[in-house]
């Protein structure tokens, strides 16, 4: 058997129907493991676990995850979206989530990312920016960690 090329995956996972709500799920289920083990297994694991009844869409969850964690750590989410506790852990934005569902995977060398560029415009598309200071509060760091 062999391998998908990073572009075939991107292309299966970017034909999967993944909701922000999927992704909240799945990251609140890793958030309730340890620290040191929420690694891309453990994420994967998590997403396995619940949306067993669909593979396709579990690998999707586990790759836009993943996908979302890389451009986390490269820094290419700005605060208030991605934020950090005292314990140096990243309290995520409900949009971070929307555009994790909804920014088209894309491919290299090294596997699936998202352009940052792209995904920035889609956090910003569904933050409330300039509203009022009530609607702001919609759209601040609900505590999500991934």
């Amino acid at each position: 058997m062999s391998l998908a090329s990073p572009a075939d995956f991107a292309a299966r996972v970017n034909a999967v129907t993944v909701s922000a709500e999927d992704l909240l799920r799945t990251a609140a289920a890793i958030h309730r493991l340890p620290p040191e083990v929420r690694d891309w297994r453990a994420r994967a694991l998590c997403a396995r676990q619940l949306y067993a009844h669909d593979g396709e869409k579990s690998l999707a969850v586990a790759a836009r995850l993943e996908a979302m964690t890389r451009l986390l750590a490269s820094g290419r989410i700005p605060e208030p979206f991605a934020a950090k506790t005292q314990d140096d852990m990243p309290v995520l934005a409900e949009s971070v989530f929307h555009a994790a569902a909804e920014t088209p995977l894309q491919s290299n060398d090294q596997g699936c990312h998202f352009d940052a560029d792209n995904f920035l415009a889609r956090i910003l598309q569904h933050a409330d920016i300039g509203g009022d200071e009530d609607s702001r509060g919609a759209d601040t760091p609900p505590g999500r960690s991934l």
